[in-house]
């Protein structure tokens, strides 16, 4: 895993993760799904994906309980930003969801690595993951 980067790593998951994301609020928008639901069932299902994913391969450790609370907790901090991102863009600015989501998501991608690097690879004292 050293050979590829830890960042180009993430961007990778990321990347599955954004698509998943996305395919399934502009899905859910095309269903006439009302968005935060939308939104929510996204949640549920990249928080999963991404939790394997990067417990595997961006960050090559054993996830376990702990870490996937710690990572359900700091991607839970996106729900509310996703759906204030979503409401500024779709709602207010009238933007077609097609656009709103990809861009609400790009926005969060830093926070995102920065979050999932604190709640999977975390190291307490002594070295052990946290």
């Amino acid at each position: 895993m050293s050979l590829i980067p830890t960042g180009s790593r993430y961007l990778v998951v990321a990347a599955i993760c954004m698509i998943t994301h996305n395919a399934i609020v502009i899905g859910g928008d095309a269903l006439g799904l009302y968005m935060p639901l939308a939104v929510t069932i996204s949640f549920c299902v990249v928080v999963l994906l991404g939790f394997v994913l990067h417990s595997r391969f961006t960050f090559a450790v054993k996830g376990d309980a702990r870490s996937l609370l710690r990572y359900t907790a700091a991607m839970a901090l996106n729900l509310p930003l996703n759906i204030l991102l979503l409401w500024l863009l779709f709602d207010l600015m009238r933007w077609p969801m097609v656009v709103a989501s990809p861009v609400a998501t790009v926005v969060m991608l830093a926070v995102n690595f920065f979050a999932s690097r604190w709640a999977i690879a975390a190291r307490g004292p002594g070295g052990e993951a946290a």
